[in-house]
């Protein structure tokens, strides 16, 4: 006999059994980012009813389980706004006048050097989502204890066998290095986040960020489950 399945349960694909094994071999829930450059997304994403970070945005699907579309308008970060493809380099003067009013630089010209030394999107991006649910994201995001990550590491230095390269930006570490960044390199990414993402976006002292794109989640996920399984866990 059939039994549908109660609405709103999202369909067990390859990608969300991908999504699933990274969080039972990792402990902690991914979320899926996709950049959208064209139509907007299905109505199962919602504008938040006020301005975000991304940060927040990460933060608040991780504990609500909501689906989020941000576009130009939702976002309340000008750096988010650059680095994710809304926002032309003309638009940072705020960004960089934050930066150097708060000390994190001397001047202008050093806050620039570094903002736009990180990767950043340079089509017109639309939106970007957010969801747990998205079973075919650009890039995972999943907040790490050390010994996690290093299962992480084990688990490339297995698959790939090359260690993880690191390149930690200080500046918009959680949106241009954590979903930006593996989207367009391609690699899997850390992040130790900044003052503001680790207020904000509910990373807890002991934690760091990994952002892991597409392509490299179900092997990743593959070899996560094999060192478990080697551990006899």
């Amino acid at each position: 006999m059939y039994h549908p399945k109660p609405r709103g349960e999202p369909p067990r694909s390859a990608g969300r059994i991908t999504a699933e094994t990274l969080k039972e071999t990792l402990n902690s829930e991914p979320v899926g980012v996709t950049f959208h450059f064209g139509d907007p997304p299905g109505p199962e994403y919602a504008k938040p009813q006020e301005p975000l970070s991304f940060c927040q945005a990460v933060k608040k699907v991780k504990e609500t389980h909501a689906s989020l579309m941000l576009t130009r308008d939702t976002l309340s970060c000008p750096a988010a706004r650059y680095v994710l493809g809304f926002e032309p380099v003309d638009g940072l003067d705020e960004c960089l006048n934050n930066l150097v009013s708060s000390n994190r630089f001397n001047d202008h010209e050093a806050a620039y050097k570094a903002l736009t030394s990180v990767p950043r999107i340079t089509e017109n991006t639309s939106s970007v989502t957010l969801s747990r649910y998205d079973c075919t994201p650009d890039v995972y995001i999943l907040y790490l204890k050390p010994i996690q990550l290093m299962r992480v590491i084990q688990a490339i230095q297995r698959r790939y066998t090359d260690p993880l390269r690191l390149e930690i930006p200080g500046v918009v570490p959680i949106c241009g290095g954590c979903a930006v960044t593996p989207y367009i390199s391609n690699r899997i990414t850390v992040s130790l986040g900044c003052d503001d993402s680790r207020q904000r976006g509910g990373i807890d002292e002991d934690q760091l960020v990994l952002g892991v794109p597409q392509s490299k989640a179900e092997p990743l996920a593959q070899t996560l489950r094999e060192l478990k399984e080697g551990r006899g866990e």
